[in-house]
């Protein structure tokens, strides 16, 4: 975030920011579920999973930038690993 807030422009649009804040959340909120073994985690995982996959695509946008290139395999990790826990817990 910190990256993105010193490059400015596209980086810094509010609406970027706001995806990478509630992706950052998510993945809290998901984990915070999953170590109290919240019944509704799978729920929690599955949105995860969707906020990640819309985050690494925003990210993929800026593709040539190394960051953000890493930036958007983590969120597409991240996304497969909240997808793979909501199937085999459902």
């Amino acid at each position: 975030m910190t990256y993105c807030l010193q490059k400015g422009g596209v980086y810094a649009e509010p609406a970027y920011v706001t995806l990478m804040l509630d992706c950052a959340e998510i993945c809290k909120t998901c984990a915070d579920f999953m170590l109290r073994a919240s019944d509704l985690y799978t729920h929690i995982c599955a949105i995860s999973a969707v906020i990640c996959d819309r985050c690494a695509q925003e990210c993929e946008k800026m593709n040539d930038d190394p960051r953000m290139k890493a930036c958007a395999q983590m969120c597409r990790h991240c996304a497969k690993s909240c997808r793979q826990v909501a199937l085999e817990m459902a």
